[in-house]
């Protein structure tokens, strides 16, 4: 595919590069609810093989020479020989069309694994650390590739700073969800979902924008307590307080400005 160019997009901004490359996927054309069944139909044992992911693929209607079915070979993990299910499927969920309640169920499910109804504090965990690997690496890293020459080191410096911040945003997010419990049900899952905290969770656009903003206060914190950003930073209640006042203010402001629609692909950030 040859080299075309993100109308508008700012090359000055990294997320404007990212956010218009994501758009270009075109994920919102399929139901969330559409690739979640074909990704638990076609697997075995929670991986899927690449025989699978081509039957995937054509269910879909999905051609082998799109930037979807491109970005979603990305996802493929030799140490498996397959592509991971539920992370896929997570993707799919995150990208695709549905209603929020639709999403937070189908979410729910992925990693009920044993169908018990019941969330456990680590497969919450396991579930905020996949969703903020889709938003934070495989998609920015899949548009650094993308990329002009130029702007592939201003992006791999935002992928930087998103991942540094990545384990602290995986235990926040753990905690308000859980609410210091072990166990949740799905009607517990679902209303944490009306916290402002949580409000950008399932746009990955927004959580990357949330969550650089909130590298300002783990920054400070990481700089009282003398331990360098490479390392956790424990997020007590003091912490967990910042983090929400910031979020939260974070998801009121982006409910009174939406963000303005992307223009699709006309011609050099993307190859």
């Amino acid at each position: 595919m040859g080299c075309c160019e993100l109308s508008r997009a700012n090359r000055n901004d990294p997320e404007d590069v990212i956010s218009n490359l994501e758009l270009n996927l075109n994920f919102f054309k399929f139901q969330s609810r559409d690739i979640d069944r074909l990704t638990h139909r076609f697997c075995t044992n929670f991986i899927i093989s690449k025989v699978q992911f081509s039957t995937i693929c054509k269910e879909l209607k999905l051609e082998s020479n799109t930037l979807t079915y491109e970005f979603l070979e990305i996802f493929y993990d030799p140490s498996y020989n397959g592509y991971k299910a539920i992370l896929l499927s997570t993707l799919g969920i995150l990208l695709g069309s549905g209603t929020q309640n639709n999403k937070l169920t189908l979410l729910f499910k992925n990693y009920d694994i044993d169908a018990s109804n019941i969330l456990e504090r680590e497969e919450i965990r396991k579930m905020c650390e996949d969703v903020t690997n889709i938003s934070f690496q495989y998609i920015v890293s899949f548009a650094s590739k993308k990329s002009a020459e130029e702007i592939q080191p201003m992006i791999k410096d935002y992928k930087n700073q998103l991942m540094s911040i990545k384990n602290t945003m995986v235990h926040y997010f753990t905690n308000i969800i859980t609410q210091d419990k072990q166990q949740v049900l799905l009607e517990d899952f679902i209303n944490a979902f009306n916290k402002p905290e949580l409000g950008t969770f399932l746009n990955p656009h927004n959580l990357r924008v949330s969550s650089k903003d909130m590298l300002k206060v783990v920054f400070r914190t990481a700089e009282a307590v003398n331990i360098m950003m490479s390392e956790d930073v424990v997020v007590d209640k003091k912490l967990e307080r910042k983090l929400s006042l910031r979020m939260t203010k974070y998801s009121r402001k982006t409910n009174k400005t939406r963000r303005p629609n992307s223009v699709p692909v006309m011609a050099s950030v993307v190859k």
